[in-house]
């Protein structure tokens, strides 16, 4: 029985998310992608993943808001913050949050899969 990794990624970015769904779906990894934060919350609401990956800057609210209003909806998920607008004050606040990583965009593939399976995931 294969036991896959789930993520969400919350992007507005779709070939963003393309490129990672297409990567991740040859791994062990689920991978859902919600492009609001409306879609998002829908999501979280019926499951939890085991990743979620947060862009901060949505057509409809920042990620780190949302990510403050519903943290409930976030307890059993390893939350990466992405920006591409990163600040120190951002960035603290992430760190409030308890975020498991920051990352600013651009970021390399190859970082985010070694972050990915750098966690071991509970069953």
């Amino acid at each position: 029985m294969n036991i896959k990794t789930s993520l969400l990624i919350i992007d507005d970015e779709k070939d963003f998310c393309k490129v990672i769904v297409k990567i991740l779906d040859q791994e062990p990894y689920e991978v859902e992608c919600a492009f609001t934060l409306v879609e998002a919350e829908k999501i979280l609401i019926k499951y939890s993943p085991d990743f979620v990956l947060l862009d901060n800057n949505l057509p409809d609210g920042k990620g780190i808001d949302f990510l403050r209003e519903h943290r409930l909806l976030f307890e059993n998920s390893k939350v990466v913050m992405m920006t591409a607008n990163a600040s120190d004050q951002l960035r603290k606040a992430a760190l409030l949050c308890n975020v498991y990583e920051f990352l600013e965009k651009p970021f390399s593939l190859a970082k985010l899969m070694n972050l990915l399976s750098s966690v071991p995931v509970e069953l």
